[in-house]
Parts: C-alpha cells; structure tokens; sequence
C-alpha cells in the first residue's frame, strides 16, 4: 500500500482480533465462496502483522469466527506491504470443481 504520508500510518495493536485493529490501517479481502451475497469471510492485516477475521452466515457477522491463515507485513518508505495465505481448507464452498466467487478488497 503506497502512502503519500507514511509517518501517518497508525498501527500500534499487534494482538489477534486486538479490539483496536478496525481503529488501525489495515487492508482486507472479503470471499463470497457462494456468490450469494449472503455468505462470505472476511481476512484483514494491519502494517505490523496484526490479524482479524470474520464470517457471515445469512447476512450476520461473526467476528469471533477464527480460520486458520497467514498473514506477514512490512512497512517500507512509501507505506507498506502485506501478503496472505489463506488455505481453501479453511473456507466453505459449494462442490465441485467449477466455482464462482465474489470478492473484495479494501484499504484503510
């Protein structure tokens, strides 16, 4: 993520799911594994490898879902980096080998 003021970057809660992590910069993938608007995961990492994630069943959010995933960041410069390893065993999908999913992305 580029930053045209990296030195405004907040990142100070390094905990899982740390309560103050939606208060952070953080950048986050949503899947919707069923392509229904309804059902989806929520994965989101902060500069300091700080890590929350989240699941919605019928529209509602679980926040206290906890999948099992990797995440690493690291600040540079300009702003920072991130990456993600997210196992297909850690989502539900529909069967079969043709899929269709929808997906998100956000930086704050």
């Amino acid at each position: 993520m580029l930053d045209r003021a990296p030195e405004l970057i907040v990142a100070n809660d390094l905990r899982r799911d740390g309560a103050n992590q939606s208060n952070q910069d953080q950048f986050g993938v949503t899947l919707d594994t069923f392509h229904d608007g309804r059902n989806d995961f929520f994965f989101a990492i902060s500069p300091i490898g700080g890590m929350r994630e989240g699941v919605a069943t019928d529209e509602r959010p679980e926040m206290n879902w906890n999948g099992v995933w990797e995440g690493k960041s690291a600040r540079f410069d300009g702003g920072w980096t991130t990456e993600m390893a997210i196992p297909f065993k850690t989502l539900r999908y529909a069967p079969g080998r043709e899929q269709t999913w929808a997906s998100s992305f956000a930086a704050s």
